[in-house]
């Protein structure tokens, strides 16, 4: 709970800094005086959003590892594997945008780094749901014989 709280202020104050800057709509006063403060929050928000999602897909990998313990089968804990890897792509985005602001890149590509999620997520997807082919015609053979 700590780390979703810590979050919601570094996206609210980015939020409101990136509208005032991009599209005049905000206080009155700037809330980021130069760029490199705004590199600074750019590179605030993705520690928290790392911190968030990593904490999220630790959960998915403990259960995994505990699979005995929760009675999970085998499609559960493929599931549960998948999900791991799912939140782990938003974990590397986050230090992907990072990067870029530490190399001196445009902040915009910084922000931009994010739209990876959804091709990156879908590609997870379809990984998943082949590996999840494989274990169903698996358990088939297996009633089979």
């Amino acid at each position: 709970m700590f780390v979703v709280l810590f979050y919601v202020y570094p996206l609210k104050f980015l939020a409101t800094a990136l509208s005032s800057l991009y599209f005049g709509v905000g206080p009155a006063k700037p809330m980021v005086a130069d760029q490199g403060e705004m590199a600074r929050l750019m590179i605030v928000y993705a520690i928290g959003f790392i911190a968030v999602f990593a904490c999220v897909s630790l959960l998915y990998r403990h259960a995994e590892a505990r699979w005995q313990e929760l009675e999970l089968d085998e499609r559960e804990r493929l599931d549960a594997r998948a999900w791991s890897h799912h939140y782990l792509i938003f974990v590397a985005v986050g230090c992907l945008s990072i990067a870029v602001v530490l190399a001196g890149g445009p902040l915009w590509l910084s922000g931009m780094v994010y739209g990876l999620l959804g091709p990156l997520c879908a590609w997870n997807g379809v990984v998943a749901r082949r590996r999840a082919e494989t274990l169903a015609e698996r358990l088939a053979g297996a009633r089979l014989e």
